[in-house]
């Protein structure tokens, strides 16, 4: 057998391989939401907390995203971390998980997004990441609470789950998608593994106060 016949027989094997998927029932990646997660006392407390941390965010601006950062959360996060730990197994049984086989995030795990005009974050997984370590590994069950202004004063921002199909045994995304509206105090709960991304905002004025914030941390086994 020459190149041009192994050649030959690896195109009849992509080309069988993309027969095989287009054809693969295309499934809905699960996920929970909640609406009203935090009292409204809790919730406005920590909303004017990540607010007044607008002088520690720092850029994460690389290839696929682009953001101000706060990590980790501020103090009073640990509000949110303890209702996290509360309802921990309605957010993590639906999606296949028994919370005893989980670790919940801490405050200290959780970061605070602040997303303005042209902020993004590509298509990714939270359970691989450019480091690789054991850490992001871990990680189960994903968690974005979002968190704004009302009226919220920006346009865009989906949080955008996108479908799968079951091909050898293993999940291969679809190019299709639910989109999710980043509405205020409502938390999304989904698997690290699904492939997902956040559609860009668009905001005039881009007032600080005004951003689409978002906290996110995971359940993850231990490691």
């Amino acid at each position: 057998m020459d190149d041009a016949d192994r050649a030959a027989l690896a195109e009849l094997a992509r080309d069988h391989r993309n027969r095989s998927l287009e054809q693969a029932e295309v499934l809905p990646s699960p996920y929970v939401k909640v609406d009203g997660f935090l009292p409204q006392a809790d919730r406005d407390s920590l909303f004017e907390a990540i607010v007044e941390s607008e002088a520690d965010y720092v850029s994460n601006a690389m290839d696929g995203r682009r953001a101000l950062v706060l990590y980790p959360a501020p103090a009073i996060a640990e509000l949110f971390a303890g209702e996290i730990l509360q309802v921990a197994a309605s957010l993590v049984e639906p999606l296949g998980f028994d919370p005893a086989d989980l670790v919940a995030p801490t405050a200290r795990d959780l970061a605070v997004t602040a997303s303005g005009h042209g902020d993004f974050f590509g298509p990714h997984r939270d359970d691989i990441g450019p480091s690789g370590t054991p850490e992001t590994r871990a990680r189960r069950v994903s968690l974005a609470f979002h968190l704004n202004s009302v009226p919220k004063r920006f346009e865009g921002g989906e949080l955008r789950l996108y479908d799968y199909r079951v091909f050898n045994g293993e999940s291969v995304p679809a190019n299709t998608f639910v989109a999710l509206e980043p509405e205020d105090n409502t938390l999304i709960a989904f698997l690290s593994g699904t492939r997902h991304d956040v559609a860009s905002v668009r905001f005039e004025d881009n007032a600080f106060a005004g951003r689409r914030f978002s906290i996110t941390g995971s359940f993850a086994i231990p490691t």
